[in-house]
C-alpha cells in the first residue's frame, strides 16, 4: 500500500517523486536515512533478526487521483501501441 524511497532523487527531487505517487497510485514514504540503512534492515530481516528499525520520515507523497487516472489512461495507450509493434518484432 506505500513505498518507502531513500536517497538523493527521493530527497532532492519532489516534482519526480510526486509523479511517481501519481503514476502508482500510492503514497511514497521519503526516509531522512540512507539506502544502505534500508539494505542493512532488509539482510537483517533476511537473516531472522528481530528489532525495531526507525526510519525517519523527509516528506510524504500522496496520490492525486486526477493524475492516477490520467495516467492510467496513458498507460492504456501505451499498451496498445506496444500490442501494434509486437507485429514489426517478426
Amino acid at each position: 500500500d506505500e513505498v518507502y524511497a531513500t536517497g538523493g532523487i527521493s530527497q532532492k527531487n519532489a516534482f519526480l517523486m510526486q509523479i511517481y505517487s501519481d503514476v502508482l497510485g500510492k503514497k511514497i514514504i521519503v526516509s531522512d536515512s540512507a539506502p544502505a540503512y534500508g539494505a542493512a534492515v532488509l539482510g537483517a530481516d533476511a537473516a531472522g533478526v528481530k528489532g525495531n528499525f526507525v526510519f525517519e520520515t523527509r516528506a510524504v507523497y500522496t496520490p492525486n487521483s486526477d493524475n492516477t487516472a490520467a495516467y492510467g489512461k496513458l498507460y492504456e495507450k501505451y499498451l496498445k501501441l506496444s500490442e501494434f509493434f509486437k507485429d514489426f518484432e517478426k
